[in-house]
């Protein structure tokens, strides 16, 4: 039923707040840390949402340098990819992206296809299934603003 794929994001989403959680010191493992690691630097969720078929729960998350800020640990960003039903953390994509990754877009019809979009300008489309990337777009910003942005709206001449 509807009320228990919501009792069991609920229960992923205070596993991802508790860093003294088994879940918490497992992911820590599984990047290289220990379990006193992860209690150091608490991981931030910057979104979860869910598959076309709901059978999936998918989150962003990384370590944020200082609280507050926008900037993260180096190498800290994650896509998880949860078991909606059991809570069960599937798979972790690694390195996602180099910043905080606040977009993730399920595709409409197809529960194993992905996009997120973060600051560092990239847009990725993910396999969940496989944690494969599919395709990845980055936007360069060749030259700055025409004008500075104290003369926007300003009439010229």
């Amino acid at each position: 039923s509807k009320g228990e794929k919501f009792s069991d994001l609920k229960h992923i989403l205070i596993r991802l707040r508790n860093p003294s959680s088994s879940s918490s010191a497992q992911l820590s493992r599984r990047r290289g840390g220990n379990a006193s690691s992860s209690r150091a630097s608490n991981p931030f969720c910057d979104v979860a949402v869910w598959t076309s078929d709901d059978s999936k729960v998918v989150t962003s998350q990384c370590r944020l340098v200082r609280e507050n800020s926008q900037e993260i640990v180096a190498g800290s960003q994650y896509l998880l990819v949860w078991d909606s039903r059991t809570g069960q953390c599937l798979l972790g994509i690694a390195n996602s992206h180099t910043t905080s990754c606040p977009v993730l877009l399920p595709h409409p019809f197809d529960a194993s296809i992905l996009c997120s979009a973060a600051g560092d300008g990239r847009v990725n489309i993910w396999n969940l299934d496989s944690g494969e990337r599919l395709l990845t777009h980055e936007n360069k910003v060749n030259h700055g603003p025409v004008e500075p942005a104290s003369d926007r709206g300003k009439k010229s001449g």
